[in-house]
């Protein structure tokens, strides 16, 4: 990580509207799981929806997920996130920002 991204790492700790959500990774091996305590997450737009070719429908969430809180899990599809509420949103694309520092995850809600 470079200079200007570890300077930036924890800025999620002074937005606002932030949820603490259990972030969970299957793998060969067992599930990590991890605490985002500071996740921000929004419905997905018209536009993003657009760009994206449609594929995702409406409900789809978009989150931003701090790379520093997800205890070195990297995002994938397959992946799956729980609420506080319980609700299951699983992971269908998953970016990592340029400069390393949060993954933006697109999410469906779990039926």
């Amino acid at each position: 990580m470079n200079d200007f991204a570890a300077s930036i790492a924890h800025d999620c700790q002074m937005m606002d509207n932030m949820e603490s959500v259990t972030y969970s990774s299957p793998g060969p091996s067992g599930t990590a799981t991890a605490t985002v305590a500071d996740a921000d997450c929004h419905e997905m737009t018209a536009d993003e929806q657009a760009a994206l070719g449609g594929f995702f429908g409406e409900g789809a969430l978009e989150w931003t997920l701090w790379a520093a809180q997800l205890a070195g899990i990297a995002c994938k599809p397959g992946d799956y996130l729980t609420r506080g509420d319980g609700s299951v949103w699983h992971v269908k694309l998953a970016r990592l920002d340029d400069l390393k520092v949060a993954y933006n995850v697109v999410t469906v809600k779990d039926r």
